[in-house]
């Protein structure tokens, strides 16, 4: 089994889903599998939403890769070629710019498993050092 990622992202959100396959794709393959996924999205939300979106038109309003991507198609495309959905049981997301020992760094902008993870790694690395200097 291979595993491939496939998400978009954004100042504002970012998605990704992971897939696995029996077969392994090159990197350029695999952006052809994603590009005709993509392809039968918009298909779909311009059937879909013919009186919204506007493909052929000098409209702005064409649909975004987060529209394609969370249009139940692109899950229907990607699955159609043999590829299936991982089931993430447990998932580990802590503040990324937060400093990694200081539980006071980004006030406002952590969470309660940053603030866990800060503080009981400034104690093991703490232990740690005096372990290395034999204090």
């Amino acid at each position: 089994m291979y595993v491939y990622n496939v998400g978009y992202g954004s100042p504002e959100e970012s998605r990704e889903r992971q897939y696995v396959h029996d077969r392994r794709f090159t990197k350029s393959e695999f952006q052809q599998v994603v590009e005709d996924c993509l392809f039968e999205s918009l298909v779909a939300l311009a059937e879909e939403e013919d009186d919204y979106y506007d493909l052929g038109g000098e409209s702005q309003e064409h649909p975004t890769f987060s529209n394609c991507f969370h249009c139940d198609e692109f899950e229907k495309a990607i699955k159609r070629r043999g590829f299936v959905s991982l089931k993430i049981v447990e998932s580990v997301v802590v503040m990324g710019w937060k400093h990694s020992i200081d539980v006071d760094s980004w006030p406002g902008h952590s969470n309660d498993l940053d603030n866990k993870y800060a503080k009981n790694l400034k104690m093991r690395i703490v232990a740690w050092l005096a372990k290395q200097t034999g204090s």
